[in-house]
Order: C-alpha cells, then sequence, then structure tokens
C-alpha cells in the first residue's frame, strides 16, 4: 500500500485555521445552529484553503443510519461489459462485506476511458462517502477532483494524493511461467491484457524476461480480459503457431475464452 503525501483536511484542522471552536465550525459546515456572520466568513474561508471535505458517512452514523450514504467501485474500461468482470465483482462483494455493519450502501459505476467528467459527478455527489478506483491510469490520476481526495484509494497505481493497494501480477505470471516450464512447455504463447492499462504490463515485462531467459520464442498476442478476445486469440495462436503447446492469459476470463 502506498500513502497519500497529505493527510485529508480535518474538523480540527479547519477549526484551528478559522480560530473558532470545533462545535461553531460543525455548526457552519452542517448549517445548522447559530454562528455569527463573521465566524461563518472566517470558515468558510478555512474550509477553502484547506480544502476539507465533510464525511457524509460519519454525518449518517452520528445521527442513525445510512441516510443514502454510499461507497461507490469505479471502473475505468472501454465500455461497460468490464462491469461484467468477476475480479471485479470479487471487489463490490468485499466492498459490501465491510460496508454493511456500517449502514453504507455500495455502488458500481463504469468510468468511461478518457470521460474525466464521471468523476467531477461523484465529487460533487454529498451521499458519495468514498471511491475505489479499478483499472487506474495516470490520466484518471490526474483527474481526480481535490474534493475527493481523503475519500478515494486506488487498486492499481497510485499518486501523491491517491493511495492505493496493487496485486503482484508480475510475481504471479513468474510462477505460471515457470510451471509451465517445469511440466515440458516450450512453445508458449501469451494472450496479454489492454495496452492502456498500467498493471496489465507487468506480465507481458515478465514474460519476455523469462522467455529470453530460457532460450524460448516469444508468442505474444493482444487481449482485453474478455472471453471473446480469448477465444481469438487462441485460434489465432493455433493457426500462426501450430506447434504451440501452451497458451497463457493474464484474465481469468480471456482463459476461459
Amino acid at each position: 500500500m502506498t500513502a497519500a503525501a497529505h493527510r485529508p483536511a480535518t474538523l480540527e484542522d479547519v477549526a484551528r485555521v478559522a480560530g473558532v471552536s470545533r462545535s461553531t465550525a460543525s455548526r457552519v459546515i452542517a448549517g445548522t445552529g447559530f454562528a455569527s456572520p463573521a465566524a461563518r466568513e472566517l470558515v468558510t474561508a478555512a474550509v477553502d484553503q484547506l480544502g476539507y471535505v465533510p464525511n457524509p458517512a460519519a454525518r449518517a452514523l452520528v445521527r442513525g443510519g445510512g441516510g443514502g450514504v454510499r461507497m461507490v467501485v469505479a471502473v475505468l474500461g472501454t465500455s461497460a461489459a468490464v462491469l461484467d468482470d468477476p475480479y471485479v465483482h470479487r471487489v463490490v462483494g468485499s466492498a459490501a462485506r465491510v460496508c454493511t455493519a456500517a449502514g453504507v450502501g455500495v455502488a458500481l459505476q463504469w468510468l468511461p476511458l478518457g470521460g474525466s467528467r464521471s468523476l467531477d459527478k461523484l465529487a460533487e455527489d454529498r451521499t458519495v462517502c468514498g471511491v475505489i478506483l479499478i483499472n487506474t491510469t495516470e490520466d484518471l490520476l490526474d483527474g481526480v477532483p481535490r474534493s475527493l481526495h481523503g475519500r478515494v484509494v486506488s487498486i492499481g497505481i497510485g499518486s501523491a494524493t491517491v493511495p492505493s493497494f496493487d496485486i503482484d501480477n508480475a510475481a504471479g505470471s513468474d510462477a505460471v511461467l515457470r510451471h509451465l516450464y517445469a511440466t515440458g512447455r516450450r512453445r508458449i504463447a501469451m494472450v496479454t491484457g489492454p495496452r492502456w492499462l498500467p498493471c496489465a504490463q507487468r506480465p507481458v515485462q515478465t514474460y519476455r524476461r523469462l522467455m529470453s531467459q530460457a532460450g524460448l520464442p516469444e508468442r505474444v498476442l493482444p487481449g482485453d480480459f474478455t472471453a471473446a478476445r480469448g477465444r481469438v486469440a487462441a485460434g489465432v495462436a493455433l493457426r500462426q503457431w501450430p506447434d504451440v503447446d501452451a497458451i497463457y492469459s493474464i484474465s481469468d476470463d480471456t482463459a476461459l475464452g
């Protein structure tokens, strides 16, 4: 896990910068109770300065019940078909198991490749207490609104403002390929993941390194994590390299195809 370089601002930070009590800062931000015009101006300025974002989940828990608060699992992909990936379902299921106890719902959303407006809408939605990004790219990280900082995490690559958790798929690829080699396979083809996805490139690099070390030919075919593409790639491999004795895919769905 990588940690964000700066922790998100808290209500205590806002009160300190504004020079008011925590309860006064809370009343101004929530829009409830009495606060003088001067205090409101100071708190508002502090909120803007710090980029403070109230935690709607915490509010819901204090008031009792989820109140429509939700955690959003946002998946980047070329089409909404990415939502059918079993890996995505496992992330949603895990999030639901954790969030249910806190009275927080979980929603799944497709982020179109190259579309940054979707994150802006999530940032503006006051019912969104957090966002989990899947299939993260550098462009997507660059487009994360400041108001989401402290409420967003990435599975994959991260940045100074977006913490990340990653899966060591390079080591996994190494183990699979060494197993194939140990069982006598010498003409191994590989079906890759999308070229635009950073985490999908590590297994390809591992494959090329191991094939080079073993003096074996490289046979790389493009993939996109779908079963349909896996079926097409397998056909191409068998026609192009009739002696192929193993086909390795980095996606379960592609391997099924």
